[in-house]
């Protein structure tokens, strides 16, 4: 089989996918598809709606001067009359070496538009669905759009509960209530004890002012004691003395200070007894503050140890935080429980969806369980058809493209062979012999 045929069969080869070369990338450049570099790429964006609005017959305008401005030209024939047998060897395997790429190109283009027509063949039944499957799909297809808003919005949360606090709180989750309960009653008593421990604290100062003032007066009444009793002492000399001299009168008035004296030293014994027996009544006071003060500190001191231990075991400062940290895990724990709830429709609602689109025979269901929402909307898919239809329009001019060059390329192999006529028979053997190389090749 020569090479001219061999290109010819291959040519008429369809398969079902494949990517573009070089050559049909730098037109689709020029498409305004900017990051749309495949089909299955375009279908899955998001936001078809959003695309800029775009003049086909621009577009496709542009693509046509394109490939106007890189035509390929003919060779001079005339330089075949001095060509060598080297030369023409170079050029003949030179030329079937570029239409054997160039081939290839084309039949991965014709690949990549079976691709294109096949999309925009779903995208029109989808269009022109009949009732009641349109009905039914729409439905199913709705759901999957609300779905998917429902699990972005929880995706979208932001929680400030990290994965380190989340696991914690789920290892209290049994007995969090407990906990709190516990902690906050601790922290009452710690602060009923306090308060306990001021009361009984100014109690035992006003005691031992108490007693201070009564050592005072005792002091002061020890002092009037000693002197009423040299008072008296004197008195008593005095009357003594008045007594030997006969002076009797003065004898009265000494015996009547005596009494007096006497009365007076009564009192002040008497006052300073009940004033020592209240400072002993002040001492048994301040001995049981003491006492009631420390089984206090005790029990403070173990309970503020305890909560202390709580707040670092669970890196909080009171209850009321750790009480926040569960509210918030709380949130976070239904958040994550209606994503995965969520998700978990949504996987079914889109493989209902799938489903019912089955049978519209499309070529290819998958792209749309993504796009549920272009199902819906009318404008985006007349954005998607007007955008297939450029891609296809591109693609076709690609196809043209190439197989004028190879016409080219065939045209001036034939005029060598004319022209060379002496080497005609070399160079439909090397034609041959690279034509069957590369059929091997491909299979």
């Amino acid at each position: 089989m020569g090479i001219f045929q061999w290109i010819k069969k291959k040519e008429k080869i369809s398969l079902q996918q494949a990517a573009l070369q070089k050559n049909q990338e730098d037109v689709l450049q020029d498409m305004k598809l900017g990051e749309f570099h495949s089909v299955e790429e375009l279908l899955s964006h998001r936001d078809i709606g959003s695309m800029e609005k775009e003049n086909n017959q621009g577009d496709k305008d542009s693509i046509v001067q394109r490939t106007e401005e890189f035509q390929v030209d003919s060779v001079n024939e005339e330089a075949f009359y001095d060509y060598s047998q080297e030369q023409c060897c170079e050029f003949v395997e030179e030329a079937c070496m570029q239409m054997k790429q160039v081939s290839e190109r084309i039949e991965e283009t014709k690949r990549e538009l079976q691709i294109v027509n096949s999309y925009m063949s779903d995208v029109q039944l989808i269009q022109n669905m009949p009732s009641p499957n349109k009905e039914i799909i729409e439905e199913l297809a709705q759901r999957v759009v609300m779905l998917e808003r429902d699990r972005d919005a929880y995706s979208d949360y932001e929680s400030d509960v990290t994965d380190t606090l989340y696991e914690q709180m789920s290892s209290m989750e049994k007995n969090i209530s407990k906990i709190l309960s516990q902690m906050d009653e601790e922290e009452k008593l710690c602060m009923k004890v306090k308060k306990d421990l001021n009361l009984l604290e100014g109690e035992k100062r006003i005691l031992k002012i108490e007693k201070q003032d009564m050592q005072h007066r005792l002091s002061l009444m020890s002092g009037i004691l000693r002197g009423l009793v040299i008072s008296i002492i004197a008195l008593g000399l005095l009357f003594v003395a008045f007594k030997m001299v006969s002076q009797d009168t003065y004898s009265l008035i000494m015996l009547g200070l005596m009494t007096g004296v006497m009365a007076g030293i009564v009192v002040v014994y008497t006052l300073t007894r009940n004033t020592q027996e209240n400072i002993k009544l002040n001492e048994l006071k301040m001995n049981k503050a003491i006492v009631t003060m420390n089984h206090i500190k005790i029990k403070y001191v173990n309970a503020i140890n305890h909560l202390d231990y709580q707040y670092r075991k669970y890196k909080v400062k009171n209850a009321y935080e750790l009480s926040q940290m569960w509210n918030k895990y709380v949130v976070a724990k239904k958040k994550k429980e209606n994503f995965r709830r969520t998700n978990t429709e949504l996987y079914s609602a889109r493989e209902d969806l799938i489903a019912s689109l089955g049978v519209l025979k499309l070529y290819d269901t998958g792209v749309w369980e993504e796009q549920a929402g272009a199902i819906l909307n009318k404008e985006e898919q007349v954005e998607l058809l007007s955008n297939l239809e450029i891609r296809r329009f591109s693609l076709k001019e690609a196809i043209d493209f190439d197989l004028e060059a190879m016409e080219k390329m065939k045209s001036d192999v034939m005029k060598l062979t004319i022209i060379k006529k002496e080497y005609a028979q070399m160079i439909l053997a090397m034609v041959d012999k690279i034509g069957s190389s590369s059929q091997q090749s491909v299979h």
